[in-house]
């Protein structure tokens, strides 16, 4: 909603450190098979036919796009229908079926966990009953979050309750190295091969990617 703007961007930050946890994690020796799916909720804008839900990016390891996305969405204020995103994630997304996939839906928003027609409460059941967990993020204070359901979502799906402030600033301490491997990632970037009949579009995402993560001149 509108007044989550200060959580977007904390998103946006902490999102990829998430991401490159499992990137980057191993299990008996294999390398993670990591994909990534983006839902836009609680925004007047979009259909109240679908309890203002819109599906960006379904499942996809192409984490430029999932980038790309999550950095152009913009907020505007309304109802934020927890059950309701859920329930259209678990029936959406092609989820791995298997019981050793890690498989988690990340969920924030800043009002009451339980508005809407479905009910939040068998939703988080349902996910469970997929071996699906859910991890709840209450943008305010932990309390708020407790009172307004955000942890009792995340303890039926035996997932994790978290609060952050949405006002609250990422911190960011500059270092003499930063300058450095931004510039060494850029090079490295452009020794990368498309390859396929996408590859032109491929390209273009990565390079729009880039100057998305691109911080501003001082």
């Amino acid at each position: 909603s509108s007044s989550m703007s200060g959580l977007i961007d904390q998103a946006r930050t902490q999102l990829w450190k998430v991401v490159d946890t499992f990137v980057n994690a191993h299990r008996d020796g294999e390398t993670a098979f990591v994909e990534v799916a983006l839902h836009e909720y609680g925004n007047s804008a979009l259909h109240e036919g679908n309890n203002y839900i819109r599906q960006i990016e379904p499942l996809s390891r192409d984490l430029d796009e999932i980038s790309r996305e999550l950095f152009a969405l913009q907020t505007n204020g309304g109802d934020e229908y927890c059950g309701a995103v859920i329930q259209r994630t678990l029936a959406d997304l092609s989820w791995d079926s298997s019981e050793k996939t890690y498989k988690a839906i990340f969920i924030a928003g800043n009002e009451s966990f339980t508005q809407g027609r479905v009910d939040s409460r068998r939703a988080c059941k349902n996910a469970l009953k997929q071996h699906i967990v859910i991890n709840t993020i209450h943008c305010g204070t932990r309390d708020e979050g407790i009172a307004d359901s955000w942890h009792d979502g995340a303890a039926l799906a035996e997932g994790k309750f978290m609060a952050i402030d949405q006002d609250r600033e990422v911190a960011h301490v500059d270092a003499p190295q930063d300058k450095i491997i931004s510039e060494l990632s850029t090079k490295l970037n452009k020794t990368y091969l498309g390859y396929g009949r996408t590859r032109k579009d491929s390209v273009e995402k990565q390079s729009r990617a880039d100057q998305d993560a691109t911080p501003p001149t001082q």
